[in-house]
């Protein structure tokens, strides 16, 4: 009689062991993207051939978009880091200081590059982060000059202005332009009759029809056509 309670206890210690197993959820470690900040936020005025510095922080604090990573299996939390300028003949990336792989433990940073203004325009600086499923030291070995197209890549971007240098021309001829617009309005001014002027706001017609024309409707009518381009 004890042996056959002894098996029975046996027999049941077995199967809350094993449901015990079963019922353990398997926990996959959580990563996120860590978050980038430029210091300035925009970059503004860029003069052609000039130079700009520029900082950014790689933060992991109040970091928690981890859609990009969800999918990726045996993701260690480690980055590949990529500064690229979205349009080079507008302005090239000449100088950098920051790492090619980052990790996930590593302390909040500061890094830089170096920006040279070539033409005239507006582009972005994209800072890419690359999910490095086999680790920083793998990485390293095998990184190349550019981010490969993946899915699981993120951008923050930076938006430039490149203008052009002062020139003395260009100023004389806003200038030019400017006193021509000036003597043009004193010159029609100084031929009006008070006469007309009288007879046109007693029946200001004319007038009416050109404001309700000018701010109602070419606006309604040019609307469609700017919402299509």
């Amino acid at each position: 009689m004890k042996l056959l309670i002894f098996v029975c206890f046996l027999l049941f210690a077995k199967s809350v062991h094993s449901a015990a197993e079963v019922n353990i959820p398997q926990i996959k470690p959580t990563h996120s993207m860590p978050r980038i900040d430029f210091y300035p936020q925009e970059l503004k005025s860029v003069v052609e051939d000039e130079r700009r510095h520029v900082s950014f922080g790689i933060n992991w604090e109040n970091s928690n978009d981890s859609r990009i990573i969800d999918s990726i299996t045996d993701f260690h939390g480690d980055f590949q880091v990529f500064v690229l300028s979205e349009d080079t003949k507008i302005l090239e990336i000449v100088n950098y200081s920051y790492p090619s792989c980052i990790r996930s433990r590593d302390e909040p940073k500061n890094f830089s590059f170096t920006v040279k203004g070539i033409f005239l325009g507006f582009t972005k600086v994209k800072v890419n982060l690359i999910p490095a499923v086999k680790g920083c030291e793998t990485e390293r070995k095998d990184s190349t000059t550019s981010p490969k197209p993946m899915e699981s890549t993120k951008d923050f971007d930076l938006v430039v202005s490149v203008i052009r240098p002062p020139s003395l021309l260009v100023n004389l001829v806003t200038g030019a332009m400017a006193a021509l617009v000036a003597f043009n309005y004193i010159n029609m001014g100084v031929q009006l009759d008070l006469h007309c002027i009288a007879k046109v706001l007693k029946k200001p017609i004319g007038p009416a029809i050109g404001f309700v024309c000018q701010f109602l409707f070419m606006p309604l009518v040019s609307n469609p056509f700017l919402a299509n381009m």
